[in-house]
């Protein structure tokens, strides 16, 4: 017999959404205070088409994966990994050099984006429903900048680590699997298995 709900959002689906929209508006609390044009960086989430020139300061927030080691038939605990990747750039100028503007740009965004999420303020990430467990930043990776790039890209990723709880379905089974087959089918192909609805 098929679940008999629509399945919800996952919670590391809810937890990808939620580090970009503490980003935007703490980006824009930290724009009003210091006036710092480096906080008007758009911010975006799951994007992986290369940004323009024009579009830079940019950040994007993308799920990387997660490794559950508690298991039971209600919830399942583990850690979700995100990368929040920075992209910068700046020309030469008659006073600044555009690589060194560059990093030191993406490495002051980083700084920023470090100092949010290890605040105690959005240590649940601001969910009131006690899934989170614990957030860490854990690694700043910087990029070697991009040669032969007259605008000096330069590249920085944040990974942050979240402990969290997925809940699963709380229905108890109550009739065999093979029942299933009714909806779908589990096929050999010549590239690997395959699920076909029927």
């Amino acid at each position: 017999m098929p679940i008999s709900e629509a399945i919800p959002a996952q919670n590391f689906e809810l937890i990808r959404d939620r580090i970009a929209v503490i980003l935007g508006a703490e980006f824009v609390s930290q724009k009003a205070i210091t006036t710092n044009v480096l906080y008007d960086a758009t911010i975006w989430v799951e994007r992986f088409i290369s940004f323009d020139k024009n579009e830079l300061p940019a950040i994007k927030v993308y799920f990387d994966n997660s490794s559950f080691d508690k298991d039971s038939p209600y919830a399942s605990k583990g850690e979700s990994k995100y990368i929040i990747a920075i992209s910068v750039n700046n020309p030469n100028t008659s006073t600044k050099r555009g690589d060194k503007q560059s990093s030191v740009d993406a490495q002051k965004i980083a700084g920023a984006i470090r100092y949010i999420f290890e605040h105690t303020i959005y240590k649940t990430l601001s969910f009131s429903t006690g899934f989170i467990e614990g957030i860490e930043i854990t690694d700043i990776i910087t990029s070697v900048p991009i040669t032969g790039d007259s605008l000096h890209t330069y590249t920085c990723n944040l990974v942050l680590n979240v402990r969290h709880t997925e809940t699963n379905g709380l229905e108890v089974p109550t009739q065999a699997v093979e029942q299933i087959n009714s909806i779908v089918k589990l096929e050999e192909t010549e590239k690997g298995y395959l699920i076909v609805k029927t």
